[in-house]
């Protein structure tokens, strides 16, 4: 695809009934010369749809490549109906490499809602990645997306778990009872109960793992977070990279996530790393839940092969959730061992899970057992960790 192609297409064009619209792209190659070649996106009106905050942070994505096509619009006349942003990845499917685009930010302006201006965005974007030999996906999708990528045949495999433990009740009873006074009270309960179980839950260090020890990384030391991401182990048949420089760029994108690595105390051999992020959540978390403060892990790895890696992994999360302030511990996750292990430590599933749709390119699609969620490495980087806006 040329740049002419992307800059004004007027042949890419779709009749919606009553109106004319046109797409068009931005690929990395014009980002010096998008106030020239693509003038609407930098128009007031058009705010919502401006992609130039996200571009210092793409740029330093380390599969990113001058041709990539990282914002796509409709527009009719000034105005932008609706857009998309995408980042690029990599995917290793049973050892095979493949070109891979993330889908992020959808977004269609209300005003315009219902006049196919999503539909005829989606379709193109689809066309234009996969001509240039990208396998396209997405996450964390709208029913509405789904029913669109389900027409244009994409594979939609099971959904992924979102499990979550809690300190204390407050947000759960909020999204569910009215009643104020009863509210406190069941949370009271739950508080003392939480008091006394967190003996048991947080035992002596010695107890478990005693050989094994957790300390954070500082991802800005280049040798350090090497050492911490190089030479994991995969049990799945499909997962995304995660090589140092990929993983160092992920954990530096948000100021809150904090990469830890768990080796031997005496030794020194590495076993497996996780990178947590605490935030503050004011609305909508899991659908419906607000006013709490969340600890998510983001990410994990595995340089050993040992049985036991989800019960190490579960057992340092916890240990720093218990002794931190967060309220709430998140866990994302498409591993079934990891998901019966959590439910035996106390996890509760919270919402209907991750939606994860894909299409790739014609003669390089993926085989049936991509179909199936619990084959591929799934976390929450994965998913919605990436909010370039």
């Amino acid at each position: 695809m040329t740049d002419d192609n992307s800059e004004c297409p007027t042949n890419n064009l779709a009749d919606t009934g009553n109106m004319s619209l046109s797409f068009a792209f931005i690929n990395v190659s014009q980002v010096d010369d998008i106030s020239d070649k693509h003038p609407l996106v930098l128009l007031e009106s058009n705010k919502r749809h401006n992609p130039i905050n996200s571009i210092p942070n793409l740029k330093k994505c380390p599969e990113i490549t001058n041709d990539f096509p990282f914002f796509f619009y409709v527009y009719k006349n000034d105005r932008i109906m609706a857009s998309c942003k995408v980042f690029p990845d990599t995917l290793f499917a049973n050892g095979v490499m493949h070109k891979w685009a993330w889908a992020e930010d959808l977004y269609a302006d209300p005003e315009f809602r219902g006049q196919g201006a999503g539909s005829f965005l989606w379709k193109k974007q689809t066309e234009t990645i996969l001509q240039l030999d990208y396998c396209f996906g997405g996450a964390f999708a709208s029913p509405v997306t789904i029913h669109l990528s389900r027409k244009l045949g994409f594979t939609i495999p099971e959904r992924a778990h979102r499990l979550i433990v809690l300190k204390n009740c407050q947000s759960l009873l909020r999204a569910h009872s009215k009643f104020t006074y009863i509210n406190i009270a069941i949370d009271a309960c739950f508080r003392l109960f939480i008091r006394v179980a967190k003996a048991t839950i947080l035992r002596p260090k010695s107890f478990y793992y005693k050989t094994l020890s957790a300390k954070k990384v500082n991802t800005s030391e280049t040798e350090q977070a090497v050492d911490a991401f190089n030479g994991l182990k995969y049990d799945e048949p499909y997962h995304f990279n995660d090589n140092a420089s990929r993983m160092i760029w992920k954990a530096e994108h948000k100021p809150n996530n904090v990469a830890h690595i768990v080796h031997h105390e005496t030794e020194q051999d590495k076993v497996l790393y996780f990178i947590l992020n605490e935030r503050y959540i004011e609305h909508k978390f899991a659908g419906r839940y607000s006013d709490l403060t969340l600890m998510t892990l983001m990410d994990f790895g595995f340089h050993s092969d040992r049985k036991d890696n989800f019960d190490i992994l579960l057992s340092f999360v916890e240990k720093a959730f218990w002794e931190g302030d967060s309220e709430v511990l998140e866990i994302i996750t498409s591993n079934p061992v990891f998901i019966k292990k959590a439910y035996r430590k106390g996890f509760i599933k919270a919402g209907k899970g991750i939606e994860f749709f894909f299409k790739c390119p014609a003669g390089k699609e993926l085989s049936s057992e991509s179909e199936a969620i619990n084959n591929w490495r799934f976390t929450n980087f994965i998913s919605d960790s990436y909010s370039f806006g």
